[in-house]
């Protein structure tokens, strides 16, 4: 025969546990910072479309593609510099697009359209721009 009182309290004791879990898992940490979202606006010219891609590792810079007055371009965002166009590679038709960036912000890749047709590209505020080519054979394409 089973004590009724001893699985009483086992019962509460599971209740009580598996709440206890529960609760840490929705109480904030105080070191976690507070999580926010904001509009990037659009580059000059821009008016009705921008997009996120990438971000680096601790969020301050962010990458990807807005409309432009040129048309659509990679940008990279900071919260101080705001919104800066990345142009695109020389030939074809205007277009670039930002895909990812590094950890620390400082060298974002993506695709333009060249003089060859899409090719990746490499970005950092000292080089600017560079195209990075294509494999040989086949349809020239490369993207970032």
């Amino acid at each position: 025969m089973r004590n009724n009182a001893s699985q009483s309290y086992r019962g509460k004791g599971f209740v009580l546990l598996t709440c206890s879990v529960l609760l840490m898992g929705v109480v904030p940490t105080p070191s976690a910072p507070a999580a926010s979202f904001m509009g990037l606006g659009y580059l000059p010219g821009g008016q009705s479309m921008s997009r996120a891609y990438g971000l680096s590792a601790d969020g301050s810079v962010v990458v990807g593609q807005s409309d432009s007055e040129r048309g659509p371009q990679a940008f990279r965002w900071t919260r101080d510099g705001g919104m800066v166009g990345l142009g695109d590679l020389p030939g074809g038709e205007f277009s670039s697009l930002a895909h990812g960036v590094s950890a620390d912000g400082s060298t974002v890749v993506g695709m333009s359209t060249s003089t060859d047709g899409p090719q990746a590209f490499r970005w950092t505020s000292a080089g600017g721009m560079t195209g990075l080519g294509d494999l040989p054979g086949g349809i020239f394409d490369s993207r970032a």
